[in-house]
C-alpha cells in the first residue's frame, strides 16, 4: 500500500483528471472498484489494505483485492506514458530523453505492426531529437531499430551504413558513462573514501582521466564538457585552489549558455550557489553578493536553493559590514514558511544572525538566538565550538573572567572527545584564550606568549585555514589583535 499511496500522492492535477477518465471508460458503465481504489487513496481516507479491502470487499484483503491493486497501479504508470514529456519534466534536456525513448517505444511498435510510414516518421524525430540533446545511447537503440527494417530492404548498404553509426553512439555513450563516473567520485568523495581525510592523489589521477575523456570527445559532447568542468570545480574546491575553481566556472558559464542541452534553470542557479561559496572563499564579497543575487532571481520563491541563495547574501553583506542590510535578509527569510519545514535549517539561520547582532552591538539578542539553536549545537567539531567561542567573545568584552574559565574547562572536555583533524584551528583559539582567561584578559602578554598559534591563525594554512561559511564568523586572530596595544608591545 505504501508504494500506491506515493504513487497517487505525486501524481498532478491533470494526471488525475486523466486516469479518472481512463478508469472510467475501463468501467463500461460498471461500478469500478479501480476508480473506488483509486478515489479513496487520493482523498487520504484509506492507509492500510485492510481498510480499503475493508470499504470496497466488506472483507479480509484477499487476492482478489491484491489483484485489484496491481492492475490500479499499472493504468496509473501507463497513463502516465500517454501524456507528452512536456508537460510533464521541467528541462528541455529531461523533456527530450523522456520523449525520445517514447517515441522509441511507438515508432518500434508501429514498424512491427507493418504501419511502416508513421512509425519510420516517429522513428526519424526520435533520432532528430537524440542528435540534438547529444543522446548517444537513445541514439543507438534508434539505429539498431532502423537499421532492423532497411537492412531487409536495402541490404549490405544498410547494415554497413548501420554499423558505423551503431558502433560512434555506443562508443560516445561509454566515454559518457566513463566520465560522468569520474564527475561522480570528484563530485562525492566521501562515498568512495573510508574515512574524513582525502586522498588527492587519487582525486587528481580521476581528473587526469577525466581530462582525457574530455580532450577525446572535444566538441562533439556538450554532457561531456559538462561533466569535466563539474569535476574539475570539486577537485579544485576540495584542494582549496579556489582560484582555478573560479576560473572554471566562468567557463563553465560559457558552456551552458552556447549549449541548449545545458542551459537551464537548475544548471545556471547551481552554477551561481557554487561560484558564490568559491568567492566567499576567496574573501571576494563584492562579487559572491552579486552571484547570490544572481541566484535569488533563478530560483523560485518557495524552493530550498533560494534559501540557500538568501543565505549567501547574508553572508556577503555581512563580511562586507553591512551589517543592517544582513538583518534585512534575515527579517525577509522569516517571512518564508519552508524555513520552518526544518529545525536545522531555521537554527542556521539563528546562529548567523547572532553574530551579526553582536557586531550590531546587540548582546543579549545574540544570546538568546545562540539558545534557539539545540539540534545546531549537536554538531560538536563544528557549530557547538562557534558558539562557545562566541560566549567567550562576549565574556571577555565584559570582563567577565570566572565565567570565561568555567566555559574554557568545559571546553577541555569536549575537546577529548574530537577527532583532530577537524579542529587544528580551535585548538589554537582555545589555547589563546585558556591563557588570556587565566591572566586577567591581559591581551599583550597573551600575544607574546601565544605568538606562535596567533601566527598560525593568521596566516591561514592548511588545516589552519578559515573558512567564511563555518562557524567562526568572526576571525578570531582579527578579533584578538584588535585589542592588543601596539604602543606597549
Amino acid at each position: 500500500m505504501k508504494n500506491l499511496i506515493e504513487l497517487i500522492e505525486k501524481l498532478k492535477k491533470n494526471e488525475v483528471r486523466l486516469i479518472r477518465a481512463l478508469l472510467e471508460v475501463k468501467s463500461l458503465n460498471q461500478e469500478s472498484h479501480k476508480l473506488t481504489l483509486f478515489n479513496l487513496i487520493h482523498a487520504k481516507e484509506v492507509k492500510t489494505n485492510q481498510d480499503a479491502s475493508s470499504i470496497i470487499y466488506r472483507k479480509k484483503p484477499n487476492a482478489v483485492y491484491y489483484n485489484l491493486k496491481s492492475l490500479l497501479k499499472k493504468d496509473i504508470i501507463n497513463s502516465m506514458l500517454y501524456r507528452d514529456a512536456s508537460q510533464i519534466f521541467s528541462t528541455d534536456y529531461v523533456r527530450a530523453k523522456m520523449n525520445c525513448r517514447k517515441w522509441l517505444m511507438q515508432g518500434s511498435m508501429l514498424v512491427n505492426r507493418k504501419v511502416y510510414g508513421e512509425g519510420l516518421n516517429i522513428l526519424k524525430r526520435a533520432q532528430e531529437l537524440a542528435n540534438k540533446f547529444d543522446l548517444p545511447g537513445e541514439q543507438a537503440l534508434i539505429d539498431e531499430t532502423l537499421r532492423n527494417y532497411y537492412i531487409i530492404r536495402e541490404g549490405k548498404p544498410a547494415m554497413e551504413k548501420y554499423e558505423i553509426l551503431i558502433h560512434e553512439s555506443n562508443e560516445m555513450y561509454a566515454n559518457h558513462i566513463e566520465a560522468s563516473n569520474y564527475m561522480y567520485r570528484l563530485s562525492l568523495p566521501t562515498l568512495f573514501e573510508t574515512n574524513s581525510k582525502l586522498n588527492i592523489r587519487r582525486l587528481r589521477k580521476q581528473l587526469l582521466k577525466l581530462k582525457l575523456v574530455y580532450e577525446s570527445t572535444l566538441g562533439s559532447s556538450d554532457r561531456i564538457g559538462f561533466y569535466y568542468h563539474i569535476g574539475a570545480i570539486n577537485y579544485y574546491i576540495l584542494t582549496k585552489q579556489y582560484g582555478k575553481a573560479k576560473e572554471r566556472y566562468l567557463s563553465f558559464f560559457i558552456l551552458i549558455n552556447k549549449s541548449i542541452s545545458l542551459n537551464t534553470i537548475s544548471n545556471k542557479g547551481g552554477g551561481y550557489l557554487e561560484m558564490t561559496v568559491i568567492l566567499l572563499r576567496l574573501m571576494e564579497f563584492e562579487e559572491a553578493l552579486s552571484y547570490a543575487n544572481k541566484a535569488i532571481f533563478t530560483f523560485k520563491t518557495r524552493t530550498f536553493n533560494r534559501l540557500l541563495a538568501y543565505e549567501y547574501s547574508f553572508l556577503a553583506n555581512y563580511y562586507m559590514h553591512r551589517n543592517k542590510e544582513a538583518l534585512k535578509v534575515f527579517d525577509l527569510v522569516q517571512q518564508i514558511p519552508q524555513l520552518k519545514s526544518s529545525e536545522i535549517r531555521e537554527e542556521k539561520w539563528n546562529y548567523i544572525a547572532a553574530y551579526n547582532y553582536y557586531q550590531l552591538g546587540k548582546t543579549d539578542k545574540t544570546k538568546v538566538l545562540l539558545d534557539n539553536c539545540k539540534n545546531l549545537m549537536e554538531h560538536k567539531s563544528g557549530w557547538y565550538l562557534g558558539k562557545k567561542l562566541m560566549l567567550l567573545m562576549i565574556s571577555v568584552k565584559e570582563e567577565e573572567a570566572d565565567p570565561t574559565i568555567m566555559q574554557l574547562e568545559n571546553l577541555l572536555k569536549i575537546f577529548r572527545a574530537l577527532e583532530k583533524e577537524h579542529i587544528h584551528r580551535f585548538r589554537a583559539i582555545y589555547k589563546v584564550v585558556r591563557f588570556l582567561a587565566y591572566n586577567q584578559f591581559d591581551f599583550n602578554k597573551t600575544y607574546k606568549n601565544q605568538k606562535h598559534h596567533l601566527d598560525l591563525l593568521k596566516e591561514g594554512e592548511g588545516e589552519y585555514s578559515w573558512n567564511p561559511l563555518g562557524y567562526e564568523m568572526i576571525r578570531f586572530d582579527e578579533w584578538f589583535m584588535s585589542k592588543v596595544n601596539s604602543n606597549k608591545l
